[in-house]
């Protein structure tokens, strides 16, 4: 990859995970900084603190989009707005043989959901004649303040008729994401890729979900 101010455009869909009605597709220009230490990209930073051949110490901070709004559906009327938020953390990245690792702590520091989450990912990227192609695999755990502010939960107090109260506790998901990519030269790339996410059985009876997948 280059080093410095990488600029460009991005293009996103993000099927709704609460309403039919809406697709979430964002078209944006936008930057990257890739350093020796840091490194800028889009909605997330990060640090090393440490940084060997094969394994680096960073914090990171993340900003998550994802949100509810309660005018989604007519049921939803009782609830909280759950907008986005701010999360900072640590993590851990080790390159291996077997692949690229990586593990992250982080917490809301906005105020909004208040929760904590931890992810572990491994990377298997295969790279020749400028062509990377990529799988990726891993798992989530997100504690019941996170899951009940982005995964269907219900307070007592946000009730109705049309929408009981539901309590998700903590959440795991198996993470997984296929990325392509293709380098025309030294200054120009384009790369993309479809992510997929299953979340626990414990939020499948939510009466705001429309799937946990």
């Amino acid at each position: 990859l280059p080093k410095g101010f990488i600029l460009g455009a991005a293009a996103i869909h993000v099927p709704d995970r609460y309403s039919e009605n809406d697709q979430n597709f964002y078209a944006f220009p936008g930057f990257m900084y890739l350093g020796e230490r840091f490194f800028y990209l889009g909605d997330r930073a990060s640090y090393n603190l440490f940084r060997g051949e094969t394994f680096s110490f960073n914090v990171n901070a993340r900003y998550r989009f994802t949100s509810l709004n309660p005018d989604d559906a007519p049921e939803f009327y009782s609830l909280d707005e759950r907008n986005g938020e701010l999360e900072a953390g640590f993590g851990l990245n080790a390159l291996t043989k077997f692949g690229f690792f990586t593990t992250r702590v982080n917490a809301d520091v906005s105020g909004q959901s208040n929760g904590v989450l931890a992810s572990f990912r491994w990377f298997l990227p295969y790279y020749r004649k400028g062509l990377l192609i990529m799988p990726v695999v891993g798992a989530s755990w997100y504690d019941s303040n996170f899951s009940y502010y982005y995964f269907g939960g219900v307070k007592p107090s946000e009730a109705n008729p049309q929408l009981p109260a539901f309590d998700t506790g903590n959440t795991m998901a198996l993470d997984g994401m296929f990325v392509v990519g293709y380098r025309f030269n030294p200054r120009w790339f384009i790369t993309g890729g479809a992510v997929y996410q299953r979340l626990g059985s414990n939020v499948e009876d939510s009466p705001v979900l429309l799937s946990r997948n």
